[in-house]
């Protein structure tokens, strides 16, 4: 791995060095350059070695500079896709398309509070009907919990909830 830590090393020219038990740092500017771009790529779609070999200098580099894996300050975030229900309730209910949204403050670089919005759609079977017209259902869910997050130094997220999930039922009919 030394090699290709070496090599890694050589992308910033002489403004990264390595020293015994890590990295030194000559000239913080070169952090700025396409050679961190190189080292990001190599990070992700290296090989097994200079991977693991960019990642390491990764961190070290963000070590030195004071970069944390977490971050303060306010954040949104915002996600589309679709639900579905578990086997159970499934065949009640059709997937359906989904939208959230997440507001909030990171209190420290370990604890958050915001807002989590979330809603989606989803056509839905009713039992038949006693007389004879034409039903459709559809089910809403929507959601306003107050999410507290507690990121851990493991780079893991737990999360907790506060706040009941509201799902609507609507019927349509023509008689």
């Amino acid at each position: 791995m030394t090699d290709h830590v070496q090599q890694a090393a050589r992308l910033f020219g002489g403004a990264v060095t390595l020293v015994p038990g890590g990295v030194k740092l000559a000239d913080a500017s070169a952090l700025k350059s396409p050679a961190t771009d190189r080292l990001v790529r190599q990070a992700v779609f290296g090989g097994d070695a200079e991977r693991e070999a960019a990642r390491w200098l990764l961190w070290e580099l963000g070590q030195i500079t004071g970069a944390r894996p977490a971050s303060t300050g306010w954040f949104a975030e915002g996600g589309l896709g679709a639900v579905a229900f578990l086997p159970k309730a499934s065949s009640d209910a059709a997937i359906g398309p989904a939208l959230e949204l997440r507001v909030g403050r990171g209190l420290f670089s370990w604890l958050g509070v915001g807002l989590h919005l979330a809603a989606s759609s989803h056509e839905a079977t009713v039992p038949p009907p006693p007389v004879t017209f034409v039903a459709s259902a559809q089910a809403n869910r929507s959601a306003v919990p107050a999410p507290i997050s507690l990121r851990l130094p493991t780079n893991q997220n737990a999360r907790s909830a506060f706040g009941p999930p509201a799902v609507s039922r609507r019927v349509y009919s023509n008689v």
